[in-house]
């Protein structure tokens, strides 16, 4: 009998609790948030557009550890452009009530999905204050955030064509802005193709979103929705920024709350910032030789003025 009971309390012992092993429910979610500086207007979506979008968003993933029903609620200050599958929206919450069996999402019309999605306009004060100057050999960037919470892995993207060719060159600006900072960088022009320079760029933000907590799966089809975006050229030249929020910050912006409560939450935020102009360091050149001819001109005048007066004082003596 002791040995009988002792058997049985080392098996209990050996049985890992499903508590304390893994998580009852991880909710994982990335945004992006592009935002058009020439008119500073903000989206929250999840896959790029067309059109002049602003600030765009977000990709919701869950994973029970068993077939459970949840309820997902988003907060938002703004307006809904949609969701999926269609949610309740009330006053400013997306809801969502959902079945999740097998690993797969089921609405209440019993259609599967494998994430929730939702697009909103958001209304965010603040912006990052960008000057720019082409130099010939790279692209001279001052950065002020301006926005009310801090930033990191700030990086600039360069994109021009030339002699029927179109390049790309990017670098990590800054690693950490705090809200009211200043910081200034620099993308070297170091003649790369495009799609070198955005293979390069892809592996950084693979590892930089792998870091932030989102799997492989995940940060693959983030990047698969949104490299040719981030690396389309309009017009003859495109300048970019791209950085990072932390989770407090997205939490902030777009709070959510699950029922039953997540035991794990991992959410992504990257600001896309585009439509960036780029002064020329020739047309400086060309501003200030103008400025130096009228100086020199004003002068002159000046001059032929004062020789006038002076003759004209000598001669009625």
């Amino acid at each position: 009998m002791r040995w009988m009971m002792l058997i049985l309390l080392c098996t209990v012992l050996l049985i890992p609790c499903a508590d304390a092993s893994e998580h009852i429910l991880a909710l994982h979610e990335w945004g992006v948030f592009d935002v058009d500086y020439q008119t500073n207007e903000y989206k929250a979506l999840g896959i790029p557009e067309n059109g002049n979008v602003n600030v765009r968003k977000p990709i919701i993933y869950l994973y029970p550890a068993y077939d459970m029903s949840i309820t997902v609620r988003v907060g938002f200050r703004g307006n809904v452009l949609s969701t999926i599958p269609l949610a309740e929206v009330e006053n400013n919450v997306i809801i969502w009530d959902i079945d999740m069996e097998d690993g797969h999402i089921y609405d209440r019309y019993m259609r599967a999905y494998d994430y929730l999605f939702y697009e909103v306009n958001l209304n965010l004060s603040g912006n990052i204050v960008v000057k720019s100057i082409h130099t010939g050999t790279s692209i001279l960037i001052s950065m002020k955030n301006n926005y009310e919470f801090d930033i990191h892995s700030i990086y600039g993207i360069y994109i021009y064509k030339e002699k029927g060719y179109i390049f790309a060159d990017t670098s990590k600006l800054s690693d950490y802005i705090k809200a009211g900072d200043k910081d200034d960088g620099r993308i070297w022009l170091d003649g790369s193709l495009l799609n070198d320079t955005a293979e390069y760029f892809e592996s950084v933000m693979k590892n930089i979103c792998m870091d932030e907590g989102l799997s492989m799966d995940e940060t693959e089809y983030l990047l698969d929705c949104w490299m040719d975006e981030w690396f389309k050229l309009n017009g003859t030249e495109s300048l970019k920024i791209i950085f990072f929020i932390d989770e407090k910050t997205y939490d902030n912006l777009l709070p959510i709350v699950t029922t039953p409560d997540a035991t794990e939450v991992v959410r992504t935020g990257i600001f896309y910032v585009h439509s960036i102009p780029v002064k020329h360091e020739e047309y400086m050149r060309g501003v200030l030789v103008g400025m130096g001819i009228v100086a020199t001109f004003l002068l002159a005048v000046v001059i032929v003025v004062y020789i006038f007066r002076g003759r004209s004082s000598m001669g009625s003596k």
